[in-house]
């Protein structure tokens, strides 16, 4: 198992314990889901060169960012959840 594989399965336990304590209605269950769906897709891939999991997150949705009709607001708090998500990693 890769490093970014052992990241990503640690980001998305994470995020599946967030889900489910997310209030059904609330934005946080929202970008939740959102980057469970861009980890998994990242977990798939092969990675050849030494592209950080942070990095290839970022990438993602901002490639994505451009095709979904998300408002700011959505793009902000995704980001957001990530960037604390990929911080509380870098402390465990």
């Amino acid at each position: 198992m890769t490093d970014i594989t052992l990241q990503a399965d640690t980001a998305y336990e994470k995020l599946i314990r967030l889900e489910a304590s997310a209030d059904t209605s609330s934005d946080e269950l929202f970008c939740c889901a959102y980057l469970l769906g861009h980890l998994s897709l990242i977990n798939g891939q092969e990675f050849i060169d030494s592209a950080s999991l942070d990095q290839l997150m970022h990438d993602s949705l901002q490639q994505a960012f451009t095709i979904d009709r998300l408002s700011d607001q959505d793009k902000t708090a995704i980001v957001a959840l990530w960037d604390s998500l990929s911080l509380s990693s870098d402390r465990d």
